[in-house]
């Protein structure tokens, strides 16, 4: 009789639970299980009781591991399950979910007024909501990845539409290049002039981000209402293209055409006069609209003033609607001033001074900065402006201490008057009916007159002798006898054929083989204008000028 003997093992769960704690954090499942199965075979006869409990896993899933292990079998790299294991995803198992998601984030797009979503976000959780109201049972996470998967992500708005442009824009372009090219091969100043957004003086937030102690940041006021006592400060800046300085007038009250004139009054007194005292005209970049716009009056008005007053010739291109942001000023000295200051409240003028005095660049830029405490009123500036407009409208306003009002005496006054009409003769022989319907005669000729002026671009011109008084008016008899013939000869008016005739354009184009100058080419209908004068049609190129 044989004897049998059999060893029992013992399993050491306390060490498997310690290798296993180490090590799960870095296994993903398929890892955890053949780990766990690898070691329930080692320990023998009750190793996957004794493994399950070391490591809190389930007995069958052991079990699945070391039958694995046995088979040898192995997945494919990257992978954790054979394909086709674990759940079934929400879009095989539900047909219509992608669908109606679909729908539902192109719904607002197409207009369809029964949308769940037509006045609401498209966040996940909104699309989720609106799918279980169709019966899908969803959360917004599974939204998010069904929206990756079929080629959604979220976009911002993209700023591309322009608006209509005019057809003459890049021709504009040209033009105001071309003057400034002009200026700076003749060593006159050409300054870019705009107003810096107002800025609020205060321990206001300020955008950007600066570098302060870890969980310290500057703390700032939680509402951005202008301080009664600090206001706000307006920035007009004079940027002079040629030398790269920055001239920045700090004012304290409203932005108008007196504060802009001003600013470039200070430029040329601390810095443009002594570097070019030999300069006979100033070219100035602006765009169109604000204090500085070309349909300002008031802006013109100061301009002049400024002109007489500095003995220069003010020239001022105007940039084209909507282009202010090409504006030279924006990007070589704003932009910078506002890369200097971010992050830190602008809590005084003095700060702001400073700050905008220390903005330089490593490509030279220099920048001065003025405070201008003077006040600018606004309704002034309107009330002046219409002064100007307005012919005859200033006899009837006086100037007070507390401003202008109606002058109700010069107003009764000028009642009498209401309705009656004065005109006098030298020629005492002359009938009151001759005498009016001379003076009628007399408006067409200076009518004719006025138009071939413009047309020749002629400076106004005041007679006080008699021989060049019976010039001028001989001249506007030839005005008037041109503007007759023109009439007949084309069986049109006068205005017609200015206007058309206007349309013919002479330029100068600068390229890299030389000048060149070019007429438009003429229309059919100008060129019937002008065969009907017996005027010859203009040639296309003029003047040819090969480069040096």
């Amino acid at each position: 009789m044989g004897l049998w003997v059999e060893s029992w093992g013992v399993v050491d769960e306390v060490t498997i639970g310690v290798k296993f704690r180490a090590l799960a954090g870095e296994l993903n499942e398929r890892q955890r299980r053949l780990w766990a199965a690898s070691e329930a075979r080692a320990a023998g006869r009750g190793g996957i009781a004794g493994t399950a409990r070391a490591t809190g896993m389930a007995a069958d899933t052991i079990r699945q591991g070391i039958r694995e292990l046995e088979s040898g079998e192995s997945i494919a790299a990257g992978r954790v399950r054979k394909p086709g294991g674990g759940r079934k995803p929400l879009s095989e198992t539900d047909p219509r979910l992608l669908v109606d998601l679909e729908r539902l984030v192109d719904e607002d797009r197409r207009g369809d007024p029964e949308s769940l979503l037509l006045w609401t976000s498209k966040s996940v959780r909104h699309l989720a909501g609106g799918l279980r109201e169709l019966g899908h049972q969803v959360q917004y996470v599974t939204v998010a990845k069904l929206l990756q998967s079929v080629g959604y992500s979220l976009q911002a708005n993209v700023k591309t539409r322009e608006g209509k442009q005019h057809p003459d824009r890049d021709a504009q372009f040209r033009r105001i290049n071309t003057t400034c090219r002009q200026a700076l091969e003749e060593h006159q100043p050409i300054i870019s002039i705009d107003a810096k957004k107002k800025e609020l003086v205060g321990d206001f937030k300020n955008g950007g981000r600066e570098w302060r102690p870890k969980g310290k940041p500057e703390l700032v006021r939680v509402h951005d209402f202008k301080d009664k006592q600090l206001g706000k400060a307006t920035p007009y800046g004079v940027y002079d293209i040629a030398a790269d300085q920055g001239w920045v007038n700090v004012g304290i009250d409203h932005d108008t055409a007196q504060f802009a004139v001003n600013s470039i009054r200070g430029w040329w007194e601390h810095l443009g006069h002594s570097r070019y005292p030999n300069a006979t005209r100033l070219q100035v970049t602006a765009d169109c609209g604000g204090s500085n716009g070309n349909r300002t009056r008031l802006w013109k008005v100061e301009l002049q003033k400024l002109a007489d007053e500095i003995a220069l010739e003010i020239n001022v291109s105007h940039l084209p609607p909507g282009t202010s942001k090409w504006n030279r000023i924006e990007h070589r000295l704003f932009s910078y001033i506002t890369m200097n200051w971010r992050g830190k409240p602008l809590v005084s003028l003095e700060a702001i001074i400073n700050l905008i005095g220390a903005t330089k660049t490593s490509t030279g830029l220099e920048v001065y900065a003025r405070l201008d405490d003077r006040q600018y009123p606004a309704k002034r500036a309107k009330i002046a402006a219409r002064l100007h407009a307005k012919r005859g409208l200033k006899r009837f306003l006086r100037q007070t201490p507390g401003g202008l009002r109606v002058d109700r005496a010069a107003v009764r006054a000028e009642e009498h008057l209401d309705g009656k009409f004065l005109l006098r003769s030298s020629d005492p022989t002359l009938t009151a009916e001759d005498i009016a319907l001379g003076y009628k005669q007399v408006l067409q000729v200076e009518r004719g007159w006025r138009d071939m002026k413009t047309t020749l671009d002629l400076r106004p011109v005041h007679h006080r002798k008699e021989d060049r008084i019976r010039a001028h008016v001989q001249l506007c008899w030839l005005a008037l006898l041109l503007i007759r013939l023109a009439e007949n000869q084309t069986d049109d008016t006068w205005r017609n054929v200015r206007r058309e005739l206007q349309r013919l354009y002479q330029g100068t184009f600068r390229g890299n083989a030389g000048l060149v100058h070019k007429s438009s080419e003429a229309t059919a209908a100008q060129l019937q204008i002008l065969r009907a004068l017996n005027v010859p049609e203009p040639p296309l190129f003029i003047a040819l000028q090969a480069a040096a």
